[in-house]
């Protein structure tokens, strides 16, 4: 959310146009849920890791 915002005040510093500056900020959004989405099926033992049960823990004596 944060890099969307830093990335529409500079294209305003810039003097880019209210309408391609929103076509900037689109693909730009596309372009990272793309990345994330395939960086993540790039990864599959990350979940199996995430959703496992924790180890009882030992009572001592």
């Amino acid at each position: 959310m944060l890099a969307v915002v830093l990335l529409a005040s500079a294209l305003k510093l810039l003097e880019v146009s209210n309408q391609v500056t929103a076509w900037i900020l689109c693909g730009a959004t596309a372009t990272a849920t793309a990345c994330w989405y395939a960086l993540r099926r790039s990864r599959p033992g990350r979940e199996e890791q995430a959703t496992a049960a924790p180890a009882p823990a030992s009572r001592p004596g």
